[in-house]
């Protein structure tokens, strides 16, 4: 790794995070779905952004970045003022400094803007967000994408080292989101960063360095004394779903609209067999024709079935029925959860 190539490929990344800030910029908060509509795709050049988006909100030009790459930026000074030697007091006073100097303040989020008042006067950002009188913070308080959105620069100082990323990462979340969920979400970010400026690097390597980010980062939360942990789902397990449904897509389009959202409920009772137990036997309620036919194994223990449902469909089933494992092509047993979404 010569120091003509790191050089590029560390201004390559903030240069590039800076365009994709600008790039998004003009289609935050909208869905995948109006975003297609109203530009007959993905968004493909910058765009002035609309009232409804926080850029827009604020005033913000084509081409202008947000608090996102302004923090990342002011991060990467600091490190370069503290000789790369990044702790929470270099970051404090860093954030500090960008809150005071910054034009970008107006879109601080939801858990740096009062964590920033804390430190300000001087109190502990970790009293922030109470739950009456005890000492639980709110869950949401520092769970939230504020220190995965900076936090590049940590991992680009550390060129192919992907625990001094995710230490270096440490010390950017303490302070303001200490939690689980944003702590093992910015060490994937960072580790990403570190591996991408290897030489051999492909998007493989830097996935895989993703992941063994977050899980790092999981870790590392579980054992600070001044982390928590916090109600959310798994940073590297929603890591892995979201190559499993990018890699099963056949164009950007259904990649993208594979990711949405689906509802909180999977099942739903068969059509016809309303006097069934709800939720035992059942077609999940997915947008998926695949599952329309898929008969979810589940059965209570001591369930009392009538003898038969509404139509024709058998209900009881005998003792040696019951024992018998399903086999067939669209059982649970014989699909993995990657077929689910192909």
């Amino acid at each position: 790794m010569n120091e003509a190539s790191l050089r590029s490929g560390i201004l390559g990344s903030l240069a590039t995070a800076g365009l994709g800030d600008a790039l998004g910029a003009g289609t935050e908060q909208w869905t995948i779905e109006e975003i297609f509509e109203a530009h007959d795709g993905p968004i493909a050049t910058l765009i002035q952004p609309p009232p409804d988006t926080f850029a827009g909100a604020e005033g913000n030009l084509k081409g202008q970045i947000t608090d996102d790459t302004s923090q990342m930026y002011y991060l990467a000074e600091d490190i370069i003022a503290a000789d790369g030697a990044l702790d929470e007091e270099v970051w404090k006073n860093c954030l500090l400094r960008w809150a005071d100097n910054s034009p970008h303040v107006g879109n601080m989020g939801p858990s740096t803007r009062p964590m920033v008042e804390a430190l300000r006067t001087g109190g502990n950002p970790h009293r922030v967000g109470l739950v009456g009188t005890s000492d639980r913070q709110v869950a949401s308080m520092g769970a939230t994408n504020g220190s995965s959105m900076r936090v590049a620069p940590a991992g680009l100082i550390h060129p192919g080292n992907l625990e001094g990323a995710c230490q270096a990462t440490l010390a950017t979340c303490i302070p303001t989101h200490n939690t689980n969920v944003a702590i093992a979400a910015a060490c994937a970010i960072a580790s990403g960063c570190a591996e991408g400026l290897k030489p051999d690097a492909d998007p493989f390597s830097v996935v895989q360095a993703c992941l063994w980010g977050a899980r790092r980062g999981e870790e590392l939360a579980r054992t600070h004394p001044r982390a928590r942990v916090a109600p959310g789902p798994s940073i590297a397990r929603r890591t892995q779903l979201a190559v499993q449904l990018g890699m099963a897509a056949t164009s950007l389009r259904q990649a993208l609209l594979a990711t949405r959202s689906w509802p909180a409920s999977p099942f739903r009772p068969r059509s016809g067999c309303s006097s069934m137990p709800k939720g035992i036997r059942g077609t999940p309620s997915w947008p998926d024709p695949a599952w329309a036919t898929t008969r979810i194994p589940l059965r209570p223990s001591r369930a009392r079935w009538p003898a038969r449902c509404a139509g024709s469909t058998p209900c009881r089933r005998t003792r040696t029925q019951r024992s018998r494992r399903p086999t067939g092509p669209n059982t649970t047993s014989n699909r993995s959860r990657t077929d689910w979404f192909a």
